[in-house]
């Protein structure tokens, strides 16, 4: 059985590695559920936690699959924190800086994005039985583990097709896909547009939740921005919403994942120590 949570653990109170302590001590992020996680797994960097039940584990592939499940629960609360610190940062800059308000804007969302990836890897390797094994290609083995290719987008096809039950609130979330929206705007389009209010407020139109194409502020189409974008939300409030589902659904994901933990012994036939 997966190790046991003492009734007295205390997350918040473990000594943790300095950018994990960083988002949850100095950003005041809560990262309850995978301090826990972390701890069930042993930091899943030693692979030596890992304790063969019966013959036939393939223990050679768990063993070099075991450090990505470490690897992938580092970056999603380290990202975490990057979101953190990149909300400070806008409400900071809204009103004395620009550019670096708009950096703050990009930062966000972008490690919004690497915050769903690594749930996504690490959902796809505890739950999908195959992980350990399967090949990104069969004719081209050089491209490695399919797993390191498993991204948010991918995990959801994934689940469908092998008739796991259980996550309809994590992929049938509306706001889960406007984040990622938002994101996928800033890293594969171009700048989203803005509007200044007198009293120096930034704000987007709500389109920038649900559409991929804007009109572009510096030319004729400008002339359009009024008129096409009757609804508008403070970009500071947005980010707010959006920093507060991201955080709940990362601690519901870990202790889902957790949960789980029990099912990939018994398919993997070993025991986590």
């Amino acid at each position: 059985m997966t190790k046991k949570i003492d009734p007295n653990f205390n997350p918040r109170t473990i000594q943790l590695e300095f950018k994990e302590e960083y988002t949850r001590d100095t950003l005041q992020v809560n990262i309850d559920s995978w301090v826990k996680f972390r701890h069930v797994i042993g930091a899943g960097l030693n692979s030596n936690v890992l304790k063969p039940t019966k013959k036939g584990s393939k223990q050679k592939a768990l063993t070099k699959t075991f450090p990505d499940i470490g690897k992938s629960h580092y970056q999603a609360v380290t990202n975490l924190g990057f979101c953190k610190q990149s909300l400070l940062d806008a409400r900071a800059y809204e009103f004395s800086n620009e550019f670096l308000f708009e950096k703050a804007l990009y930062n966000l969302y972008f490690h919004a994005g690497c915050v769903f990836d690594a749930l996504g890897h690490l959902l796809y390797i505890v739950l999908i039985k195959d992980s350990t094994t399967k090949l990104k290609s069969n004719n081209k083995p050089h491209l490695g583990p399919y797993r390191h290719w498993v991204d948010w987008g991918k995990i959801i096809k994934e689940i469908r097709t092998n008739k796991k039950r259980g996550f309809s609130p994590f992929f049938k979330s509306k706001q889960t896909d406007e984040i990622i929206n938002i994101r996928n705007n800033y890293t594969h389009n171009w700048s989203i547009v803005k509007a200044k209010k007198p009293n120096g407020e930034y704000y987007w139109p709500n389109a920038v939740r649900t559409k991929r194409n804007y009109k572009w502020p510096y030319h004729q189409e400008g002339s359009k921005l009024t008129g096409d974008y009757k609804r508008h939300t403070r970009i500071v409030d947005m980010l707010n919403s959006d920093f507060n589902h991201l955080q709940s659904t990362f601690n519901d994901m870990f202790g889902k994942l957790t949960e789980l933990l029990n099912r990939f012994e018994k398919e993997h036939k070993v025991t986590i120590k």
